[in-house]
């Protein structure tokens, strides 16, 4: 997590996403492809090629678009939020409109104070997730875990212009919400709107959105071949998958659902595609529009260990740096290759945060080399859950256990283990390395290391 980061209000605003936004399931057993959690991952050999010209003449040419062109959804309850669409920093957004077929849409777009006159940058359209989808919001700009990085800042920091644009019944545009019907046009306004800028190279623009944003990125690319790629993390196969809601059309009606629902058109995606999902989160969807398409521009990615949010902040951020630093998007991805980067992306975060704590002990006057005994911290929310927690961190001596609260005053506990080694970067970061994984094998979150208070 980064400095200044309170994380029990993180953890509690994740909690809380997830309930609203996911059914969690069950993988179904013996999926040809994919086996996530107990199941062992069958890696795809297949090639993930990117290139605004690969298209294949097996794919078919209309899908949704055919499919919703003489259909009228019904709404039976009109849905709109009426609270405007909050002021960004200036320094890195400013705010903008875009026309749609339903009127003027408010959209944030990325400040970029280093682009050369005649220059054309790469761009891309970042879909928030949540409910609505697209609604923007200070999330975009504020700090955030890492663990949990839902801005996609990673590519305005490579100089990558991004727009963010919200849709009709949101944020106090025109227009009622359609729940992901509608809002396909209005995304494609807005990337007809980002192509006409001066300084976007209207060949390069990515289209990419998570969780309910990733489910209107896949309906997108279901309705055109505008952009170069699209990557979609943790939508759902069909708009009823997401359980507990109440819906502004009739669930009832098979055509309302069908309609909303990009199980049933993938086979009309015609862009690079690429779907990634934690196995610890919605896996089960990802499974089943896998197994649904054999359409080969379309790559799905199920992530051993990770969670809904966790890939995000390193995938966006290896892709922002293919796209800006390659000046293409032509680039070649397996499956093999994206664990990869999200393993070496988290690994160097908890090194460079093992070397920060060393650092302070330095600082504190203790001895490279010298032995030590050092405290790793994890917090864990189940409480019930503490003696099958306990048997995951075999590897290490038993401390303390405190019950705190956090700011929504529910009671967590934090739970503290000992491990004697010298103080040395390798010995810390193999240490490290084994607490993180027996954290993530108890589903428990890793709060780093210090040495206790009695010294070392």
């Amino acid at each position: 997590m980064k400095e200044g980061m309170n994380w029990t209000v993180f953890e509690a605003h994740r909690a809380t996403e997830m309930r609203g936004a996911l059914r969690l399931r069950s993988l179904r057993p013996n999926s040809p492809r994919l086996g996530c959690g107990r199941y062992t991952i069958a890696l795809l050999t297949s090639v993930f090629f990117m290139s605004i010209f690969a298209v294949s003449s097996v794919v078919a040419q209309d899908g949704l678009v055919e499919a919703r062109r003489d259909f009228q959804t019904r709404l039976i309850e009109e849905r709109h939020e009426d609270r405007p669409l909050e002021s960004p920093p200036s320094d890195i957004y400013s705010l903008v409109q875009y026309e749609s077929p339903s009127g003027p849409m408010r959209a944030y777009l990325s400040v970029h104070t280093d682009i050369e006159p005649g220059e054309r940058r790469p761009a891309v359209v970042w879909l928030t997730g949540g409910f609505p989808a697209a609604r923007g919001g200070k999330g975009i700009w504020t700090l955030a875990a890492v663990e949990n990085d839902q801005s996609a800042s990673a590519y305005r920091d490579e100089g990558v212009v991004m727009l963010v644009p919200t849709v009709r019944g949101t944020a106090d545009n025109p227009g009622v919400q359609e729940a992901f019907f509608g809002e396909v046009d209005d995304v494609l306004a807005a990337a007809a709107y980002l192509r006409s800028l001066p300084m976007v190279d209207p060949d390069r623009i990515i289209l990419a959105g998570h969780s309910t944003g990733g489910t209107l990125a896949l309906l997108v690319a279901e309705s055109t071949d505008l952009f170069c790629a699209v990557v979609s993390f943790g939508p759902v196969a069909r708009v009823t998958d997401y359980g507990g809601r109440t819906w502004p059309f009739d669930p009832d009606d098979p055509d309302e659902v069908r309609l909303r629902s990009p199980l049933y058109f993938l086979d009309a995606i015609r862009t690079p595609t690429l779907v990634v999902e934690g196995d610890r989160a919605n896996i089960e969807d990802l499974v089943l529009m896998d197994e649904a398409t054999d359409n080969p521009n379309i790559l799905f990615v199920s992530l051993k260990d990770e969670d809904h949010f966790t890939p995000l902040a390193p995938v966006n951020r290896w892709l922002a740096r293919k796209v800006r630093r390659r000046g293409d998007v032509d680039f070649r991805l397996s499956a093999t290759d994206l664990h990869g980067v999200v393993q070496t992306f988290y690994r160097a975060q908890r090194e460079a945060r093992d070397l920060r704590l060393l650092a302070d002990q330095r600082a504190d006057g203790i001895a490279l080399g010298e032995t030590v005994t050092l405290e790793f911290i994890c917090d864990l929310r189940t409480l019930t859950r503490l003696d099958a927690v306990r048997a995951a961190f075999d590897g290490f001596m038993p401390g303390t256990v405190t019950e705190l609260v956090d700011a929504h005053d529910r009671p967590y506990l934090q739970l503290r283990w000992r491990r004697t080694m010298a103080l040395v970067p390798q010995e810390i970061f193999d240490a490290s390395a084994d607490f993180s994984a027996a954290c993530r094998s108890a589903w428990v979150r890793d709060r780093g290391w210090e040495l206790p208070a009695d010294g070392p």
